[in-house]
């Protein structure tokens, strides 16, 4: 067991990449929590426009609602219609 030093290379370079991944991580988080705070009227806005969309697709449910409603609704009731009589 000459080479015993040279087990700890991989866990260095593991060691280095975690680092590096916190450190760019830690970057992404400071951007994020300096950004600026979103005002009040552009969070109305942005709730509006999610309830026009809403809006516009409830027809678009109702009209496959009522189809699906209509095609159980449609039944035909073949053994009325097939009954004889033998004599």
């Amino acid at each position: 067991m000459t080479h015993t030093p040279w087990i700890l290379v991989p866990w260095a370079v593991f060691l280095g990449a975690l680092v590096l991944k916190f450190w760019q991580l830690g970057i992404v988080l400071r951007r994020y929590l300096r950004g600026p705070i979103p005002s009040t009227e552009s969070f109305r806005q942005t709730l509006e426009r999610i309830w026009r969309q809403n809006q516009q697709a409830e027809p678009l449910r109702m009209m496959t609602r009522s189809m699906e409603s209509d095609e159980n609704d449609f039944k035909i009731d073949l053994d009325s219609s097939l009954v004889c009589e033998i004599d």
